[in-house]
């Protein structure tokens, strides 16, 4: 009785080290940032730290917490949801991927719909590239313009 009950709890302790080793090895840390100038009080820099899970390799989901910095000293903070869809040319210790994808951003204030769209280069766990965002503001508020935002983005996948 004593045996089945250690080889019960090897097994479970085996199996549940097994799923938690294999849902760490899908997260990834992503950081971005992005400046906007403008000719009027429109300029603005922004930073998002995020963590994205990949399901397999074409499709992910990326939640991330963002600052904006705005020229005149008023700071919005926020967060954004994004399910890229992947493409990678290569091999896992060095690749080159692109990708494209739908979102959500909620910053205070306002939130707004958004569609981006990058090409980076992977080395082993980093992932280094450039992005294009386009924020559809004016679909949710009348008055607010649509913004788009070239951004640069870096991605760790530690776990």
């Amino acid at each position: 009785m004593k045996f089945a009950i250690v080889l019960a709890f090897i097994s479970t302790t085996f199996l549940s080290t097994q799923a938690l080793a294999n849902l760490t090895s899908r997260l990834s840390f992503s950081s971005g940032s992005m400046q906007k100038t403008g000719q009027d009080s429109n300029s603005f820099s922004e930073l998002d730290l995020g963590l994205r899970y990949t399901f397999d390799e074409t499709f992910s989901v990326q939640g991330s917490f963002l600052t904006r910095f705005v020229e005149n000293d008023e700071k919005y903070y926020g967060g954004q949801l994004i399910a890229p869809v992947s493409l990678e040319i290569g091999s896992p210790q060095f690749s080159v991927q692109s990708y494209l994808a739908p979102g959500y951003r909620f910053l205070s204030g306002y939130h707004a719909p958004l569609i981006e769209g990058g090409v980076g280069l992977q080395l082993d766990i980093f992932r280094v590239g450039v992005g294009y965002r386009l924020v559809f503001n004016g679909l949710v508020k009348n008055g607010l313009e649509d913004e788009s935002q070239l951004f640069i983005f870096t991605t760790i996948g530690v776990f």
